[in-house]
């Protein structure tokens, strides 16, 4: 997964960032669920981080405040991103059991609930990965929606 500050750079041209989020991250997965967003900690370090992006933003001609919006949503995604990668990690270090070991097991499940209830967009979008079923890659996803927020962010509002 190529974290969002660097897709960042690309779009806001040369800016050299000494650690990105997503490698931080990985690195202490106990992080990113523990990141708060309303209630950060001040440190120097995320700090640093925090000025090369908005500088990258600022030298766009982007106002303050919008530039510190687009930082935090960025930001956010990547962090949200992180948090599942952590929570798979920890269920399946408790269960011993893959994601796609527990999505094999839950599609008896799914198949009663589409089943018994009025889902008819949900089924279509499910029973159109038969028989494989959805292959779920957190890397591409990311990547993906990164893609759709760097876009809006180029929009002019």
């Amino acid at each position: 997964m190529r974290v969002a500050c660097i897709a960042l750079i690309r779009c806001t041209s040369a800016l050299s960032l000494e650690e990105e989020p997503e490698k931080i991250f990985r690195r202490h997965p106990w992080l990113a669920p523990a990141y708060s967003l309303t209630r950060p900690l001040i440190v120097p370090s995320g700090l640093a981080y925090t000025e090369q992006v908005l500088a990258a933003l600022l030298d766009r001609g982007l106002q303050p405040a919008t530039a510190f919006s687009m930082h935090l949503i960025l930001f956010n995604y990547v962090r949200g991103f992180a948090t599942s990668l952590e929570m798979e990690a920890t269920a399946e270090a408790d269960t011993g059991v893959s994601a796609d070991e527990w999505m094999d097991v839950q599609k008896p499940v799914l198949d009663a609930v589409l089943a018994d209830h009025d889902l008819p967009a949900f089924r279509t979008v499910m029973y159109s990965y038969e028989p494989a079923g959805y292959d779920l890659d957190l890397d591409e996803l990311f990547e993906t929606g990164l893609g759709y927020l760097l876009a809006g962010f180029r929009r002019p509002s």
